[in-house]
């Protein structure tokens, strides 16, 4: 129902006396373009609006019907006022919802509070919500459907600065839902500084998911800033609900929080393996004492691979299963957190020679993975010719060191050296001096299961292979030399390029 405003206010008074957020008698909102008329319900002032009308709240309302958005596009500014359909509307009745939509449409709801049992069902739109409250008692919070005629069309829904509780009182339905048909649909969600607090599913229904997609779909999920997306209550399932042959990229920003709470059945982040996972540095959280079987997700992240899950004092594969009650985290590798530091430095025994080389893992990487890695430098013996080999000769006079770590720690790296000890006795001495050694880093990783992965250090025979007599010319050039590196190089001089 619409109120005239001069049954409240005179004419001349009523802009001026009428600021925003004052709550007025006879009616809880206007069309800004038409500040003469009031609206008892929102829906009420939506339905008269016309398409690009912006309605501004005075009160809290509560709907009695479900909002048609139609095909327009409608702004709704809530100034801090609360919009509730839960009394007056059946359980399957939608708070917002549109008749159709191409994806040129935008809904914008900021700075309101929201009370329904459902939220919004919507056709290809922007969907813009903005500095909210919302709660979902009981329903889909978000109902994104495809086009009806089976176009290509868009969704591109933007949740920025809002905390949204779904099914808290055991509801048993998904936050974000897309189609129930084998009809493509694209999409965009921004979920920016925002926090999604869903309770998944009650005790006949214990599959629900976060985000349900049951249609074919092209979407892109964007978790920002300080969001926060948390499995709560005894019965969920997974984050991401997925179809195996939907495409879905879930880009999860540094610092974002997801939580798998206490007592959730949780399988997995996600069930389908084909969905790529992008964490630039999210923060995965046990929210409980007692979350249950959590599957640990594939990620990705640029530049780095996935090596494990840290969880308690172990490491686990990718994709085991684990028990929720402590901390656990991703483990990633990237050639700048473990490498070989270029170059050999000579290394003098009693009657012996050697070189010495060494590994930088990082100090980050390094306790990651704590007791469950071992590092070494893999040195290999090259021939000085094809048809030269040292052959059987070096074999057996060759020791090696490992694991002996450097007592200085320098921009956030660990040094680990690994020295081979060349016994001269019996073999030329100015061959096993002109011996070319050449090295590379090795990590074996130990996982809980009791299997290993063993990975190196990209290889680069130009930078990584030295000789003894290479070495001791490089500390002479460099006024470093001793009586050691004067004599290798009087029995093999070494000739640089």
């Amino acid at each position: 129902m619409k109120r005239s405003l001069a049954l409240i206010l005179s004419g001349a008074a009523m802009i001026t006396l009428f600021p925003l957020g004052v709550i007025a008698s006879g009616g809880v909102c206007y069309i800004k373009s038409d500040t003469d008329v009031f609206y008892d319900t929102v829906a009420d002032a939506v339905a008269a609006a016309s398409d690009g009308d912006v309605i501004v709240m005075t009160a809290n309302s509560v709907e009695e019907k479900q909002i048609n958005l139609k095909t327009r596009s409608i702004t709704i500014e809530g100034n801090g006022f609360t919009i509730d359909s839960v009394s007056k509307l059946s359980d399957k009745a939608y708070q917002f919802y549109n008749s159709d939509g191409d994806g040129t449409q935008t809904f914008t709801i900021k700075n309101a509070i929201l009370k329904n049992k459902r939220g919004l069902w919507f056709y290809p739109w922007t969907l813009n919500i903005e500095n909210c409250t919302v709660v979902t008692e009981n329903g889909y919070a978000l109902a994104y459907q495809p086009a009806k005629d089976g176009k290509e069309t868009r969704h591109n829904i933007n949740i920025k600065d809002t905390r949204w509780t779904v099914n808290e009182n055991g509801g048993q339905y998904t936050f974000a839902l897309m189609g129930d048909n084998n009809i493509y649909s694209r999409g965009v969600l921004n979920i920016t500084n925002s926090s999604i607090d869903f309770y998944g599913g009650s005790e006949g229904e214990k599959n629900a998911c976060m985000f349900d997609c049951y249609t074919l779909g092209d979407m892109t999920v964007n978790i920002l800033g300080t969001s926060r997306l948390s499995l709560l209550g005894e019965y969920g399932k997974a984050f991401f609900n997925i179809r195996s042959d939907a495409k879905y990229d879930i880009n999860l920003a540094e610092g974002v929080e997801i939580i798998f709470a206490s007592q959730c059945r949780t399988q997995a982040f996600m069930t389908n393996d084909g969905v790529t996972v992008t964490d630039n540095g999210a923060v995965w959280k046990n929210g409980g004492d007692a979350a249950a079987s959590i599957t640990l997700p594939m990620l990705t992240r640029e530049g780095k691979e996935l090596i494990g899950w840290r969880v308690g004092d172990k490491v686990y594969h990718k994709n085991a299963a684990v028990e929720g009650n402590s901390e656990f985290y991703p483990i990633f590798l990237s050639s700048d957190e473990f490498a070989l530091a270029y170059g050999a430095a000579l290394r003098t025994v009693t009657g012996e020679f050697g070189l010495r080389f060494a590994t930088n893992v990082s100090d980050a990487l390094y306790e990651s993975l704590g007791e469950n890695a071992s590092y070494k430098t893999y040195l290999v013996p090259l021939t000085e010719g094809e048809t030269d080999p040292m052959g059987e000769t070096v074999k057996g006079k060759l020791d090696f060191e490992h694991e002996v770590f450097a007592t200085d720690f320098y921009d956030g790296f660990t040094t680990m050296y690994s020295a081979v000890i060349m016994r001269p006795a019996g073999i030329d001495e100015e061959r096993i001096f002109s011996l070319a050694l050449s090295a590379y880093s090795e990590l074996t990783v130990t996982y809980a299961d009791g299997g290993e992965a063993v990975l190196y250090t990209e290889f680069d025979l130009a930078d990584n292979t030295r000789s003894m007599s290479q070495v001791a010319y490089y500390l002479e050039a460099q006024g470093k030399g001793n009586s050691v590196s004067s004599y290798i190089l009087s029995v093999c001089p070494y000739v640089a390029d």
